[in-house]
């Protein structure tokens, strides 16, 4: 059976190996949609925005390191 990935991410299992495996474009366009999906929560109109900003940062958190458990 022929895999997609690099025989080295699956014999370098160091926490350093995989962070050199990490495409740093993607990261940044995934950490600025991330951004502005906090900023837009903050500037909507609402009654209580520091609720809803920090409820939103809360599952950003929850969210990556759900990811990063599971990778």
């Amino acid at each position: 059976m022929v895999g997609l990935g690099t025989k080295r991410a699956t014999t370098d299992a160091s926490i350093f190996a995989r962070l050199r495996m990490i495409d740093p474009v993607l990261l940044v366009a995934t950490l600025g949609l991330c951004g502005f999906g906090v900023l837009a929560v903050a500037v909507a109109g609402a009654e209580d925005r520091q609720f809803y900003v920090s409820n939103q940062v809360v599952g950003l958190i929850v969210g990556g390191l759900t990811a990063a458990a599971l990778t």
